[in-house]
């Protein structure tokens, strides 16, 4: 239940005026410790019961709510609200501790206790849990891939290998399992620009007409996610065409909401502020000429209205992509 708590908690903070101006780990930090509180208080056993609870928590969160989650991203996109649960939150304390242990050993400094670290971290091993330590804690302030310090070398021989496999899976299956497999290594592995290259063209060959709806999505939902955490611009362009290129094929309200949250994720590998407004702003323009007339428009239309509101007022773009919004309604 924690990460379906931890989300409902956080979007109501998220798009409250009093808690605008606290950085997003703070409010990490009270939504966490909230859902704790909550947690001991159910005290649920039954599994049904659970799955009953995280499903309304879920029926909670309002579109204006996933849209200041996917801002907040942009600014620290190195995690999830899958992330922030019991175990991932003690994997990132036993990374801290394992790291401290072998920099006070390189000084020759003591380390009282130093076996129960030892212990922990073949208890990890035994779980499978050992990426997870060299991940940055939801709780920290800031943090980007780029600014990992302990992460393993691009040119070494696992990465590569690892990097060729992806490649050739998605040869094989281009909006295969493989996707997902990326959103977890791109948090702990800087891509190099031959993966890039692969995961671009993949994107550019993705269509409607030859992937289901839920397979298009995912997709490119996934690598709108990569492209955030990597900063990668060209696959956040790359994903947004797709989408305008398909949102002409969509036939729900539903359909042009996903594609808005989708845009707006990717817009996450735009670093600067200025840079991102423009590239927003034409992005949802384009996107808002290309979905269907009625509902589709009128979904488009709320959804951006809820992004203006959550944008200072001299940094609002999106008045071209309102209007083909609106002129598409009627």
């Amino acid at each position: 239940m924690m990460p379906s708590i931890v989300k409902t908690g956080l979007s109501r903070m998220s798009v409250d005026e009093k808690f605008w101006h606290y950085p997003p780990y703070w409010r990490r930090l009270a939504a966490f410790a909230h859902a704790n509180i909550l947690i001991e208080t159910l005290e649920m056993d039954s599994k049904e019961a659970v799955d009953d609870f995280t499903g309304w928590l879920d029926n909670l969160i309002t579109p204006k709510e996933v849209s200041a989650t996917l801002l907040d991203m942009r600014k620290e996109p190195m995690w999830r609200f899958w992330d922030m649960t019991s175990l991932n939150l003690k994997d990132m304390i036993v990374g801290r501790l394992m790291l401290i242990k072998n920099w006070r050993v390189k000084s020759g400094l003591m380390f009282t206790n130093s076996h129960l670290v030892d212990s922990a971290i073949e208890d990890l091993d035994g779980e499978g849990s050992l990426l997870s330590i060299r991940r940055f804690s939801p709780l920290q302030d800031k943090r980007r891939i780029e600014s990992m310090d302990s992460i393993e070398k691009i040119d070494s021989d696992l990465v590569t290998e690892f990097f060729s496999d992806i490649i050739d899976e998605l040869g094989r299956e281009p909006t295969g399992v493989v996707w997902k497999k990326l959103v977890v290594a791109c948090r702990v592995q800087c891509f190099d620009s031959n993966l890039f290259d692969n995961l671009i063209k993949s994107v550019g060959n993705l269509t409607l007409e030859k992937e289901e709806k839920e397979r298009f999505f995912n997709t490119l939902e996934s690598a709108a996610e990569i492209a955030a955490v990597q900063r990668c611009k060209a696959l956040a362009d790359a994903v947004t065409h797709a989408l305008v290129k398909a949102a002409g094929k969509f036939s729900t309200a539903l359909d042009a909401k996903i594609g808005y949250y989708i845009i707006l994720m990717s817009s996450g590998a735009i670093i600067d502020d200025s840079d991102w407004t423009e590239w927003i702003g034409k992005k949802m323009s384009e996107y808002a000429f290309s979905v269907p007339k009625g509902e589709a428009c009128q979904q488009l239309l709320a959804n951006l209205d809820d992004l203006s509101s959550l944008m200072k007022l001299k940094e609002r773009c999106l008045g071209r992509a309102r209007k083909l919004a609106v002129s598409g309604i009627n």
